[in-house]
């Protein structure tokens, strides 16, 4: 959680800025795992889940327009993510622009 509020930029992978991929690349690094670095790669990765079956650091995944994004649950609904609008920041998952988006869950761990 040290981290919120720090700056979205396109490409960063931290720890003083991050793009969505970069951001779930990052804390999953810090944890000794190796995750894929784009969020469409990590939309292949692991497995898929129900969203009734989510536990805290599993990933959710949005199609947003014509881009990915990705963030990692922090409970069954909000998650942290870094967004253009926000830099790094928790939302829920059940606000409408989220829900809209919604491609699903995984589970990397």
């Amino acid at each position: 959680m040290n981290h919120l509020g720090k700056p979205y930029r396109t490409g960063a992978k931290g720890p003083d800025s991050f793009d969505c991929s970069g951001f779930v690349h990052y804390v999953y690094r810090q944890a000794s795992f190796k995750v894929p670095v784009t969020a469409e790669q990590l939309d292949k990765a692991g497995y898929e889940i129900d969203g009734e079956d989510v536990l805290p650091g599993d990933l959710i995944l949005f199609r947003i327009k014509s881009a990915y994004h990705v963030g990692i649950m922090l409970n069954k609904k909000e998650f942290i993510h870094s967004s253009r609008s926000k830099g790094v920041s928790i939302d829920s998952a059940e606000q409408p622009y989220w829900k809209r988006g919604l491609l699903g869950f995984r589970r990397i761990l």
